[in-house]
């Protein structure tokens, strides 16, 4: 989340490059985000040489060890359908490892939790026909207003142990 670049920062860590879709890329939030270590991506990766290119800059990224975090997507449809999960960067730094780039890539899961979620209405809504709202300044500033507005209840944020694509998966 917003949170992870000051926490790299305040400990004196490495900045994280983290994937986020296009669609976050709106107003004032598109620059600054940059700014931070986000790139952005096409939600659809329809175009051969757009994969290619994302394919050799996720090697550029693990060869050069920077830190790198994204959330797998897909689990779950406006509709509330459980769905499969997209894998498709986690492939890209599985076939990084595997080609060489690095001696071992640690995955480091995180699992963040919520009593109740906030856009269990916006899901109601869905269900009733409704289309989603896109992204942008002012969904932003009612998505931030509504955090405040009412008591959501907790958030777990666990830590599994770290995964090394070396013992998962053997020597490159």
């Amino acid at each position: 989340g917003a949170i992870v670049p000051v926490a790299m920062q305040e400990n004196r860590l490495p900045p994280v490059h983290t994937f986020a879709g296009i669609n976050l890329s709106f107003g004032f939030m598109g620059p600054l985000m940059r700014r931070s270590g986000v790139i952005f991506l096409r939600r659809k990766l329809d175009d051969p040489l757009y994969k290619y290119v994302l394919r050799q800059f996720v090697g550029y990224i693990v060869e050069k060890r920077f830190n790198l975090s994204w959330a797998i997507e897909g689990t779950r449809s406006r509709t509330g359908k459980m769905l499969p999960p997209k894998l498709g960067l986690l492939a890209y730094v599985a076939d990084a490892y595997l080609d060489g780039r690095s001696d071992d890539i640690l995955l480091q899961p995180v699992s963040i939790s919520f009593d109740q979620l906030h856009e269990t209405a916006e899901y109601a809504a869905y269900a009733r026909g409704g289309e989603k709202t896109p992204e942008g300044v002012s969904w932003l500033y009612n998505f931030i207003k509504a955090q405040g507005e009412r008591n959501y209840g907790k958030i777990y944020v666990r830590f599994p142990a770290a995964v090394s694509m070396r013992e998962y998966l053997g020597e490159p």
